[in-house]
């Protein structure tokens, strides 16, 4: 006999169609349901959930601003909406679209167009799954608290516990790694990783969790291996291709991880800050065709961060194109017109392109802002050395 249905629950439609929350709030209703709000994208469902008690969330994927995956992504990071049940709706049915919901906790998934029964058999069941959780989810709840802690000794005691209760459960030695890793017990935590993917290869998250700590340790080949594994599996992760790209040119691939990071570019979306590392990572290889291209993009989605504009800079010194240098460094001095740095590094792109007085100018400006900048004292003493040359001596008779 089903559970009688708690009347007192509050839900929250998100979806960008009014037609679609409709219909979701009179499903609602129907099963019993009878507080339910609505909100027409996902930031302001973040913002809604914030400020009010919400019990499930039923939201569309595909919405414009923030979508039903971002907003998934940013409930999992804060403590107090961690573990709000979440349901998503999608068109989409291939499995690199699960696995990404999957991979950032959704706790079920339904594709249009779907049947009301089908969406009362998913609620109904994840709400009996909250009131009787099984013995090995409260062991791996109360470890992750106990981590939360700063007792992890004590969270691996309770992670033994749900072990011998299922010896391959892959969630519960994932658990375990990430205590080992609190205790800074490296090997511990990989041999960890290494069973969770042998008992459960598509376990991208102890995959990642393996390749971060094999890149820490200097072991790039290794880390590359469990890197492709959770690519295969889930693609779609553009930091997952940066670090992919990361390990390969430890390895002295560069070929290889040029295409991997332009991958990674081209799913970075509007993440400004990978499109950045992503340039570090070219121009530290050399490759600085690439590494512009990166940070143009960094700057395309957020034209406000002066260091991104200093980096270009340096990549175009280094191709030898200085004017497109100074007008990088420009750029960023209408930002931050008292950086000294700034000026120093435009006084040298101006004498790399011959413009020697701009260069002194700029140099001076920088010595103005800082009276002990040695390089710029240095350069100074040289730039008045070419504009004043001491006379030649007279050839003697």
């Amino acid at each position: 006999m089903p559970a009688p249905v708690d009347s007192e629950l509050r839900f929250l439609v998100v979806d960008d169609s009014p037609s679609v929350r409709h219909i979701l709030r009179n499903y609602l209703r129907a099963f019993g349901y009878t507080q339910v709000l609505e909100a027409p994208d996902g930031l302001k469902a973040y913002e809604l959930i914030k400020n009010r008690h919400i019990d499930f969330v039923i939201c569309d994927w595909v919405m414009p601003g923030m979508s039903g995956l971002d907003l998934l992504r940013r409930l999992r990071a804060r403590p107090e909406t961690r573990g709000l049940p979440f349901i998503m709706i999608t068109g989409e049915k291939n499995e690199a679209a699960v696995a990404e919901a999957c991979e950032a906790q959704v706790d079920a998934y339904l594709v249009k167009p779907f049947t009301a029964q089908a969406l009362q058999e998913k609620i109904e069941g994840l709400l009996a799954a909250r009131r009787r959780p099984s013995p090995i989810d409260q062991a791996l709840e109360e470890g992750e608290r106990l981590v939360a802690q700063g007792r992890a000794q004590d969270a691996l005691e309770r992670y033994r516990q749900a072990l011998s209760l299922n010896p391959r459960s892959p969630r519960t030695l994932y658990a375990m790694g990430l205590a080992h890793e609190a205790l800074d017990q490296t090997e511990q935590a990989l041999e960890c990783y290494r069973q969770a993917v042998e008992l459960s290869p598509r376990f991208v998250k102890a995959h990642d969790r393996a390749a971060a700590l094999l890149t820490r340790l200097g072991r790039p080949d290794e880390a590359e291996t469990h890197l492709r594994q959770a690519i295969r599996t889930s693609p779609r992760q553009a930091r997952r291709h940066l670090a992919l790209g990361r390990a390969l040119l430890a390895q002295g691939k560069r070929k290889e991880a040029a295409a991997v990071l332009e991958g990674a570019l081209r799913r970075a979306g509007d993440d400004a800050e990978l499109a950045r590392e992503v340039g570090e990572l070219f121009l530290a290889a050399g490759l600085y065709d690439q590494a512009a291209q990166a940070f143009q993009g960094s700057l395309d989605i957020d034209p406000r961060v002066v260091h991104v504009y200093n980096r270009l800079g340096i990549v175009y010194r280094r191709q030898g194109k200085p004017e497109q240098a100074i007008e990088a460094y420009q750029r960023a001095l209408a930002i931050a017109p008292q950086d000294e740095n700034l000026h120093f590094n435009l006084a040298v792109a101006h004498l790399e392109a011959g413009h020697k007085d701009q260069a002194l100018r700029m140099v001076e400006r920088a010595l103005e802002l800082n009276p002990d900048f040695a390089e710029a004292k240095a350069l100074q003493a040289h730039l008045r050395r070419e504009s004043h040359p001491a006379p030649r001596e007279q050839a003697k008779a």
